[in-house]
């Protein structure tokens, strides 16, 4: 999970080091930050996710900046041309945590990309290992004492090795094998085994906007070709159900259960990917009694529901971040509050980000936010991030108010309006 986080300059986020849990819940009016703020959290994971063919003349990186919008990622108030960001990551509890830095140079215009680059690029460890040691190990840290200089710790010391600065140094790994002989002989001992454990957990980085949820991809007739994760737009919603009806029926018999309410309260609902005839497509059909139901037949609320639940359904492909940006849209308010009730009862992933307006999902919520199992992060459209305490409102909790209750009132314990 991200222990920890800090922005500075993305867009209209700066944050400073910021503590996180398993559940961050973020509230806020609209323009305040919330989506940025998710989109900053996930960006080094898009970095390793947007890996371009060698032959494409780009790297990971710019295409990211490109997603990202190139001079519009830095904030226009910013006195700077940087943006920072520094993760502390913990992929396994068994393991001591990473911290990875990055600062970025943001040029004027897109069409100059050799006034985009890495400024600096730190990865060590977060924490000394004992008390022999007064700073943590670092294993590189690149650019920030000379441009295109990386300083790596192998054989016992740190060697200078030439490093690009228009692409994350944990990528370009075997380029320094492949020139230096001895960072090669002690690449195995010293970096493979924390680099795949960082790319693997970056690699299972999720990132969901609801308003980008594409139901008219989800209703089309499919190839049956089986998926482990939801793609950002929903679109192989029925890829991942042939895949758990292929080899995982019992995350299959889970979601089943989670979605039947939809349907029925008397009768279990069955989940069929038929052939669509004359073709080589299969299409998704929901069967409820003696009753099979096309997506088409469903409305955009229920399929919304359904996404829900395959996102929070327990399984064995766990996501290792999981953000969702406002899970509300279409959702009826029984079905916002039956969303957070999945959320608190998921191990879909080590660790989620929800981004939402509704106090229906905020309700259910306040046990947990009172018991110190889930993290409440209030932004504003001019004050810097808060992270609210349970100790706030405790006594209106001993009166009987939930958080949806306080911020429907906009009360100002909790925050999150408009100024």
């Amino acid at each position: 999970m991200v222990n920890e986080f800090m922005v500075k300059n993305y867009r209209n986020v700066s944050v400073d080091n910021t503590t996180l849990g398993k559940i961050n819940l973020l509230i806020g009016p609209n323009g305040s930050g919330k989506s940025n703020f998710l989109k900053a959290l996930g960006f080094c994971a898009r970095v390793v996710q947007n890996r371009p063919k060698p032959n494409e003349g780009t790297t990971a990186l710019f295409e990211t900046l490109s997603q990202n919008g190139w001079n519009r990622m830095l904030n226009f108030r910013a006195d700077s041309s940087f943006i920072e960001f520094s993760w502390i990551f913990s992929s396994d509890q068994r393991k001591e945590p990473y911290q990875y830095k990055l600062k970025l140079h943001v040029g004027d215009k897109a069409v100059n990309q050799l006034d985009f680059y890495i400024a600096s690029e730190y990865f060590a460890y977060a924490k000394s290992l004992d008390s022999q040691h007064k700073t943590p190990y670092k294993f590189f840290n690149c650019h920030d004492q000379t441009p295109g200089i990386g300083y790596f710790t192998y054989g016992g010391h740190m060697g200078q090795l030439s490093v690009r600065n228009n692409e994350v140094a944990f990528l370009q790994l075997d380029e320094l094998r492949d020139a230096d002989v001895e960072f090669d002989v002690n690449y195995r001992s010293v970096y493979a085994e924390r680099i795949n454990d960082l790319l693997k957990f970056l690699s299972r980085f999720y990132s969901y906007s609801c308003s980008d949820f594409s139901l008219k991809q989800i209703k089309k007739p499919i190839k049956s070709i089986s998926s482990s994760f939801l793609a950002s737009d929903a679109s192989n919603l029925v890829n991942l159900l042939y895949r758990w009806l292929q080899d995982d029926y019992d995350t299959l018999y889970e979601y089943r259960k989670m979605i039947t309410p939809l349907f029925s309260e008397v009768h279990p609902v069955e989940v069929y990917i038929d052939p669509v005839p004359q073709t080589n497509d299969s299409q998704l059909m929901i069967g409820v009694h003696k009753q099979r139901y096309l997506l088409d037949d469903l409305s955009d609320g229920t399929i919304r529901a359904m996404i829900m639940a395959a996102l929070l359904v327990d399984r064995k492909d766990k996501m290792s971040v999981c953000s969702i940006d406002e899970p509300e849209m279409n959702l009826h308010p029984e079905w916002q509050s039956r969303f957070s009730d999945w959320l608190l009862s998921s191990n879909a992933s080590q660790q989620f980000f929800i981004s939402s307006h509704s106090p229906e999902i905020l309700d259910p919520l306040t046990p947990a936010f009172m018991r110190g199992d889930l993290k409440l992060f209030v932004f504003s459209d001019t004050d810097p991030l808060v992270e609210l305490s349970p100790d706030k409102i405790s006594d209106l909790y001993g009166k009987g108010f939930n958080i949806g209750d306080l911020y429907r009132s906009k009360s100002i314990e909790i925050g999150g309006w408009p100024k």
